[in-house]
């Protein structure tokens, strides 16, 4: 799974006239909150989306971290 790179935020200042496109153009659907994280000097612009999803299906690679206590 390739991680996305960019996308496009279009905004006429109103949640209604607000879109967000993938690199080839095409819509991100059922975007409920856009969310643009601090901006950290050197760093890229990250942004949050929050999508309304019917399910999710989620992979990842892990690290289990352990830690003896007493």
């Amino acid at each position: 799974m390739a991680m996305i790179k960019s996308i496009r935020i279009i905004s006429d200042g109103t949640a209604h006239g607000t879109q967000v496109l993938m690199p080839d153009g095409t819509r991100v659907p059922k975007v409920i909150e856009i969310e643009i994280l601090p901006l950290r000097h050197g760093e890229d612009l990250r942004a949050r989306l929050t999508v309304a999803v019917d399910a999710l299906d989620v992979v990842a690679d892990a690290q289990i971290l352990t830690t003896q206590v007493g």
